[in-house]
């Protein structure tokens, strides 16, 4: 996919974020990439207010995970409160002795106990979702949920599974601040991005901006 077709797929009113995706795919991108992207979001955040931001796709291995986990760790470097990583499209691990989110909140719990911290970031923790690839949560009670990681986090990263294979990722968009739409340079078609677009303003969410991932070349607007 093209810059420009990008821009057409998520209409005027957002901006790509563009970044290269260096080999091997499991490699994070380099910390200028991150973070421009980090620095792009967080002209957007109101002043002392707790960030909910999702990083979504249209169709599975566009780079989510990555991004979501490099952003995380840049946002985690620059603040004294925890960040939390939330992983949202996978069940959480059975030999895992921490509940998932979804069953700590259902439970009452502390949902620090459904966290566990990264190793090598100090102000870094990360969660699973739900120990279902569903939540299984009512709207409402999952808005709840939001809203309580928003309360002891200062952000909080939600890796989201594709859009294509789990339509309940762009449910989850409208309790964030705002998504962040990952997009495969030459390989994700336009409409499919536009659909992932119509799909969050839909469900009340609000795209604020996309990641160009996996590009050969930086456009020179960008520095490159």
């Amino acid at each position: 996919m093209s810059e420009a077709v990008l821009r057409r797929g998520l209409g005027a009113q957002a901006r790509p974020i563009l970044t290269r995706h260096p080999e091997p795919r499991n490699a994070p991108p380099p910390l200028p990439e991150i973070a421009r992207l980090y620095y792009a979001i967080e002209a957007l955040r109101t002043p002392d207010r707790p960030m909910v931001v999702q990083f979504v796709a249209a169709n599975p291995g566009e780079g989510t995970t990555t991004l979501a986990r490099g952003f995380a760790e840049m946002a985690a470097a620059e603040r004294s409160r925890s960040v939390l990583l939330v992983e949202c499209g996978s069940a959480r691990d059975a030999d895992s002795p921490a509940p998932s989110l979804v069953d700590a909140f259902e439970a009452g719990l502390p949902l620090m106990l459904a966290s566990s911290p990264v190793a090598g970031s100090p102000n870094l923790r990360r969660a699973s979702l739900s120990a279902r690839k569903l939540p299984g949560l009512p709207a409402e009670r999952l808005g709840q949920l939001v809203e309580a990681l928003r309360r002891d986090h200062a952000v909080t990263v939600l890796d989201s599974p594709a859009a294509t294979t789990a339509p309940e990722a762009i449910a989850i968009s409208r309790f964030c601040d705002g998504s962040v739409l990952v997009v495969r340079a030459e390989a994700t078609r336009g409409d499919a991005v536009e659909a992932l677009r119509t799909g969050v303003e839909r469900m009340g969410g609000q795209v604020i901006g996309a990641v160009l991932n996996r590009r050969r070349r930086t456009p020179r607007w960008l520095g490159g």
